[in-house]
Formats: structure tokens, sequence, C-alpha cells
């Protein structure tokens, strides 16, 4: 016998597709609605990062400001120290003794705390030796090359969400390649810094060191 097929009532086909676009219609908007509330929530939750890593940012920059103040203090005290050195060579005016006490006393300006840093233990590096409490690890390097991935994991995690905060629109690629550009120069790179050969002996490693602080001496040097 040939299959019996049902009628279809248009009305009500009618009325099911309507239905079926209104729904249709309503997960739709339902939808968009969801994903702009998850964008709103995602900018906010951006823009409260952002400021706490300002903040971060603007709180070290303080710190950084109290360190170059005290860093200064002692440099003034050792610039007196370097005077009374002076003038004591001055007034015991001897062939034997060093020619620089017969002459105006040398002055030193430092601006920056790292280059404060460095003019302090320049300065110092006479009177380290002569007690023999000079340290020359603290500035010569013979294994740089060591140090160098713990050294970026440290920088990264510290420049990283400084980049982030003033780049917020960049992608991690692009932050990751500015990150990149500013290691290559940074002087936190154990391969900016000074460093000798591994076998280097005490007496290279001395000269490396004094040189080191000569450089210093006459990069911070105020000509008359």
């Amino acid at each position: 016998m040939a299959k019996k097929f049902k009628s279809v009532n248009i009305k009500v086909a009618a009325a099911n597709e309507r239905k079926a676009k209104v729904k249709a219609e309503k997960d739709r908007i339902a939808a968009e609605q969801k994903e702009k509330e998850e964008a709103l929530e995602w900018s906010k939750g951006a823009k409260d990062q952002s400021k706490k890593l300002l903040a971060e940012k603007k709180r070290r920059q303080e710190e950084e400001e109290l360190a170059k103040s005290k860093v200064r203090g002692n440099i003034k005290e050792d610039a007196r120290k370097f005077q009374r050195k002076a003038n004591y060579y001055s007034s015991n005016s001897n062939d034997s003794l060093p020619s620089f006490g017969k002459e105006k006393a040398e002055e030193f300006g430092a601006s920056g705390i790292d280059n404060a840093l460095d003019l302090m233990s320049a300065i110092n590096e006479p009177d380290e030796a002569a007690s023999g409490n000079n340290n020359n690890n603290n500035k010569i390097d013979r294994h740089p090359e060591r140090r160098v991935k713990s050294a970026y994991a440290v920088f990264e995690e510290k420049t990283m969400p400084i980049l982030k905060a003033e780049n917020p629109h960049l992608r991690r690629t692009q932050l990751k390649q500015m990150l990149q550009k500013k290691w290559k120069k940074s002087p936190d790179n154990p391969m900016n810094q000074q460093y000798i050969a591994y076998n280097a002996t005490q007496d290279e490693e001395n000269q490396a060191v004094s040189d080191i602080n000569n450089q210093v001496l006459n990069r911070l040097r105020i000509e008359d």
C-alpha cells in the first residue's frame, strides 16, 4: 500500500518559522550583549592593572630619588675626604708625594644614581686597596655568559609590566621585540658589563679595575 502523507498546516508552519526567527534574533542579541559585557569587564580589569603598574612605577621612581639624595650626601662626604687628602699633600709638598696635591683639587659631578655609585666606588678604590678590602669581583666578571639567562629573566619581570602599561595596544610579540632591544643596551645585561678572561691573573684583574676607575673619573670630571 502506498504511504499516507500527513497534510501540512500552512499557518502552523508559518507561525513556527516566525518563532524560530524571533528566537534566533533574541539569541543573537543576547550573545552580542554578553560579548559587550565581557569586553567591558576586560577593559576595566586592564585599566585597573595599568593603574597598579603605573603606581608601582611611580613608587620605584620615588625610592630611586630617595636613594639618589642619600648617595649625594655620601658623595659630598667622599669629596671632602678627597679634598683633605689634596690639602695634606699640598701642605707637605715633597718630590716623593703625588703631584696632584700641589695643584687645585679635582672636582667631579654625577647625575643619576648609577653615575653617583660609580663615582663613590672610584674615589674609595685607593683606600680600599690600601686596607686590603678591595673586592675586584664586584666590578670584574670572568664568566658573564653564565649570568645572561637569569639576568634576562629578572630584567623581563621588571620591565615587561612597564612596557605593557605604556603600550596597552601592542601585541605580546611586539612587546617582546621592544624588550629585546632594551636588553641589548641595558646595563643589567652581563655582556654589557666589564669582564675579563676567566684565567686572568690578579695583576691583570687589578689593572682592569684601575682602568675602570680612570674611565669613571675622566667621564665625571668637571673641567675648568
